[in-house]
C-alpha cells in the first residue's frame, strides 16, 4: 500500500521592529510546515510550527496531527480538524493560510487558525448530512508561551444532523455541550435552508438550553438571509440578532462588507455577538461588457447597559472597462462606529490597471479618507493611502506604497504627522516556490479576510517570507 505525500512550508523572516522599540533591528524567524500522506481511505497529517528569536519567547512544536478515514460517506478523523455547525453562530473552525499573527503582549509569532483536537464523525449518503464531534478547540487569542492546558481550556461535544427533502427544503438540529473549568452549558437550535429557481434562503436559531426562547436574558443568536438574482442583478439580504453569545469558540456571521481597498478594510466593524442586532443589504447591477454597480447598506446596534453604540455603512463602487484591456475602479463610503468612537467617516478612492507592454502592467490606487473620534486633540483625522504596482504576470510585481495620517493614535513624540513608506516584491520562482519581500514601514491596524478579522501590529524594518508547495 503506497502513500501519496505532499506539504507546504512558509519561513517568514523579519529584521525590525515596532515603531520607537529598541533594538530597531531585532531579529526572528517562524517556520510552518505542514504535511500530508494519503493512502486509499487513510490520511495522515502534521503541522509543525518553530518561532526562533533571541528570548524565552522561542518555541518548536508539533501544533495539529490527525489521521483520517473516509469511505463510502463515512469520515472518521482523530486528532485536529476544522469543523462548523450551521453558519458559524454556535462554532466555528478556521484556518487562514499565509497569516502569520503576533501577539502584542509576549511578540511571540504563531499561525493563525482555530482547530478542535479531538474526535470528528461525518456521514453525508443520501438525503442525510451529520457531523458529531467531541474535543478541545484553540483559543488563539492566547499565545503558545502560555501552553496547550490554557490554550484549549474548554471541552466541547456535539453536532448537528441536516435532511435534504428536496432542492427547496433542508433542515438541520444543532446540539453543543461546552464545559470549561466545570461549568456546563448546553446549546440547541434548528436550521433551514433551500433553493428556488431564481432564489436561495437560510435561517438559523440557536440558544443556551433550559431558557425562554428570544428573551434578551436568554444567550442566543438568530441569523436569515435571503438572495435573489437574475440575469443583470441580483440582491442579498442578511439579518443577525445576538445576545450573550461570545463563546470563545464561535464566529456568527458579521453582516458586514469585507473590502479589498486598504483603507476601508482597516476600518471594518468588529462585531460584539455579546449584543448586536443588525443587517446588511446588497444590490449587484450588471450594467453590461462585464461592467458592474455595487451597492452596500449595513447597519448594527449594541446594547450595554444604558450605553448603545451605533454603526452603519453606506457603500457604492463602479467597476468599469475604459477599454478591452484597462479597468477602472471608483468606490465611495459613507459610515460610522460609534464602538470605537468614530463617526462622520467618509472614504472615497479608485483604481486603474491595465498593461504597459504586452509583458507589463500597472496598477494605480489612491485611497482618502476623513472621520472624527471622540476625545480626539484633532478635530479631522485624515488617511491617505497612494500605491503603485508594476507586474510581469504570472512571476513578478513591484509594489511601492505610502500611507499617510495626522491620527494622534499614530503620531510618535516629535508631533509630526506619520509616513508610511514602504516597498514589496513578490516573485513566483517556479510552479512551487514563492518568494515575497517586505521593506519599510508597515501601519497597524485591523485586518479582515473571510469574514475573519485579527490585530496587525506596526512594523519598521525588513520581512522576507518563502513559501513552498511539494
Amino acid at each position: 500500500m503506497r502513500a501519496q505525500i505532499s506539504g507546504s512550508n512558509q519561513a517568514v523572516w523579519q529584521v525590525g521592529n515596532l515603531p520607537e522599540k529598541k533594538p530597531a533591528n531585532r531579529s526572528n524567524l517562524y517556520n510552518q510546515l505542514n504535511m500530508l500522506a494519503v493512502s486509499d481511505a487513510f490520511q495522515l497529517g502534521m503541522r509543525a510550527e518553530i518561532y526562533s528569536v533571541d528570548d524565552s519567547r522561542r518555541y518548536a512544536r508539533i501544533t495539529q496531527r490527525f489521521i483520517r478515514y473516509a469511505q463510502n460517506g463515512l469520515t472518521l478523523t482523530a486528532g485536529n480538524f476544522y469543523t462548523m455547525l450551521g453558519r458559524g453562530a454556535l462554532l466555528r473552525g478556521y484556518d487562514v493560510p499565509g497569516v502569520v499573527y503576533e501577539d502584542t503582549g509576549t511578540r511571540q509569532r504563531y499561525g493563525f487558525y482555530k482547530d478542535i483536537d479531538g474526535l470528528q464523525l461525518l456521514y453525508r449518503k443520501g438525503d442525510w448530512d451529520i457531523n458529531a464531534l467531541y474535543g478541545r478547540p484553540l483559543n488563539l487569542v492566547i499565545p503558545p508561551a502560555y501552553g496547550q492546558t490554557q490554550r484549549r481550556s474548554n471541552l466541547i461535544q456535539g453536532g448537528q444532523a441536516r435532511y435534504r427533502f428536496n432542492d427547496g427544503l433542508q433542515t438541520g438540529l444543532l446540539y453543543l455541550r461546552s464545559d470549561a473549568q466545570h461549568i456546563i452549558r448546553e446549546y440547541g437550535g434548528a436550521s433551514v435552508e433551500g433553493a428556488g429557481p431564481f432564489f436561495d434562503y437560510y435561517a438559523e436559531y440557536s440558544q443556551q438550553s433550559g431558557r425562554p426562547p428570544f428573551d434578551n436574558n436568554t444567550p442566543h443568536a438568530l441569523y436569515g438571509a435571503l438572495n435573489v438574482y437574475g440575469e443583470a442583478l441580483a440582491l442579498s439580504l442578511e439579518y443577525k440578532r445576538y445576545k450573550q453569545y461570545t463563546m470563545g469558540f464561535n464566529e456568527p456571521p458579521p453582516l458586514v462588507k469585507e473590502h479589498s481597498f486598504t483603507l476601508l478594510n482597516r476600518a471594518t466593524h468588529s462585531i460584539e455577538p455579546s449584543d448586536e442586532t443588525g443587517y446588511q443589504a446588497e444590490l449587484l447591477w450588471n450594467i453590461g461588457a462585464f461592467n458592474t454597480v455595487t451597492l452596500n447598506a449595513s447597519r448594527a446596534v449594541n446594547r450595554f447597559s444604558s450605553f448603545k453604540a451605533v454603526f452603519y455603512e453606506y457603500y457604492a463602487d463602479l467597476q468599469y472597462y475604459l477599454t478591452d484591456e484597462w479597468l477602472g475602479k471608483l468606490f465611495a463610503d459613507v459610515s460610522q462606529d460609534e464602538l470605537v468612537g468614530e463617526t462622520e467617516r467618509y472614504t472615497a478612492g479608485m483604481q486603474l490597471e491595465g498593461p504597459l507592454t504586452p509583458r507589463w502592467g500597472i496598477v494605480l490606487e489612491a485611497e482618502a479618507q476623513r472621520l472624527k473620534r471622540l476625545f480626539s486633540s484633532v478635530e479631522v483625522i485624515g488617511n491617505q493611502l497612494l500605491a503603485l504596482s508594476l507586474t510581469s504576470a504570472p512571476d513578478f510585481s513591484f509594489t511601492l506604497v505610502v500611507e499617510h495620517s495626522n491620527d494622534p493614535v499614530e503620531i510618535t513624540g516629535n508631533g509630526e504627522d506619520v509616513f508610511w513608506p514602504a516597498l514589496t516584491i513578490n516573485y513566483q520562482v517556479d510552479g512551487h516556490n514563492t518568494l515575497d519581500l517586505f521593506y519599510g514601514k508597515r501601519r497597524g491596524g485591523n485586518a479582515c479576510t473571510g469574514g475573519i478579522c485579527y490585530r496587525v501590529l506596526p512594523f519598521e524594518g525588513l520581512e522576507v517570507q518563502w513559501s513552498t508547495r511539494f
